[in-house]
């Protein structure tokens, strides 16, 4: 029983010693663990994973002299927790180089699939990362996901195309300023049979009528991402609820498994031009509508708010931006793909908004 209370008492005392190194770590290195949910789920973690290892030593050492004695393995066990932990909370944070230098050589960059997809961030990101000795990191997900991400401090910078999801990100505080980086379009693509015969039509509104009038297979990428607000908006404007029909699919998914999957099934979807042109020769999908104004694909980049998050590198966030809508990064924007595609995917048209 006493070794029951011991082990309770210790269990406390490592709780509580293995908060204050954490605490320790944020003072020294703000940037450790920013997200709440995540630090606390790795603490529990860690401390599970501690105790299973050291429990399983223990019995490999001691054998069968303490072989049921679960009491004693938990003290044991505790107390050498316990011990760890102490020992990290008086280490000089310098010795732990994972949260130190390592960390202020990274650049966070949530950004979409498509800026990813089209490779375009393969030629943009190299000669930043080489004058500036930086690394920058890049989280592609959809639109929405990537202000998720940047909400919960967990990324410096956001490069989205969502300009409704942008302007409530400002307005929540979460950004100190929206740039405009570059633009292109929307288009529908399908197949070339081309069922709902939309072929040649520059009114998207119009296509999505016949689309849906045809119940020709419509698949959506249904992830929040900037391509998926648009359509939506799309289909509001054509005064048709998609979802409940059995002809709309929904992927869940990036534009590159959404073309995939309707390549797969001879149906239509929604893409950026630039992903498209990128990865088009992997499919038989041909552009059926294009030219409509209301398919402009606009990206701005915002840097996020220090005040709401200090370990947020908002100085080097900001290199990153003067470079992205200055000349260099402008440049090498509107070269990409005019050698492989005889056009550019991208047109530069940096200017600052507010």
């Amino acid at each position: 029983m006493k070794h029951v209370i011991a082990s309770r008492s210790l269990a406390r005392y490592c709780e509580k010693d293995l908060r204050l190194v954490i605490a320790r770590l944020r003072r020294s290195n703000p940037g450790f663990l920013a997200r709440d949910k995540l630090r606390k789920s790795l603490f529990e973690i860690a401390k599970f994973v501690l105790s299973l290892v050291l429990r399983l030593l223990q019995d490999c050492v001691l054998g069968n002299d303490i072989r049921g004695n679960f009491a004693f393995k938990l003290h044991f066990s505790e107390l050498s927790i316990g011990l760890l932990a102490s020992m990290a909370f008086f280490l000089p944070i310098r010795s732990l180089p994972l949260l130190g230098q390592v960390a202020d050589k990274e650049l966070m960059l949530a950004t979409t699939t498509s800026t990813e997809n089209s490779g375009l961030l393969d030629v943009l990101l190299p000669p930043f990362e080489e004058k500036y000795q930086v690394k920058v990191k890049v989280i592609a997900v959809g639109t929405g996901a990537a202000i998720r991400i940047a909400k919960d401090g967990n990324a410096d910078l956001i490069l989205v195309h969502a300009r409704s999801l942008e302007d409530e990100f400002m307005a929540e505080g979460y950004g100190t300023k929206r740039y405009q980086v570059m633009h292109n379009d929307f288009v529908i693509v399908g197949p070339a049979e081309d069922i709902a015969q939309i072929e040649g039509k520059k009114d998207v509104v119009a296509a999505l009528k016949k689309i849906a009038l045809s119940q020709a297979e419509f698949v959506s990428r249904g992830d929040n991402s900037g391509t998926h607000v648009k359509e939506m908006s799309l289909w509001e404007m054509a005064e048709i609820k998609p979802r409940a029909s059995c002809w709309y699919i929904e992927s869940g998914s990036g534009m590159t498994s959404t073309l995939r999957i309707a390549n797969e099934k001879r149906a239509y979807t929604l893409s950026d031009r630039g992903t498209y042109l990128n990865i088009k020769k992997e499919f038989d999908l041909v552009v059926l509508c294009q030219g409509d104004k209301l398919l402009f694909n606009s990206y701005g980049i915002i840097p996020v708010s220090a005040q709401k998050y200090p370990w947020i590198k908002y100085d080097l966030a900001m290199k990153f931006i003067e470079y992205i809508t200055g000349k260099e990064g402008q440049e090498i924007i509107g070269q990409y793909g005019v050698v492989e595609f005889g056009e550019p995917l991208f047109i530069p048209d940096a200017q600052e908004e507010s």
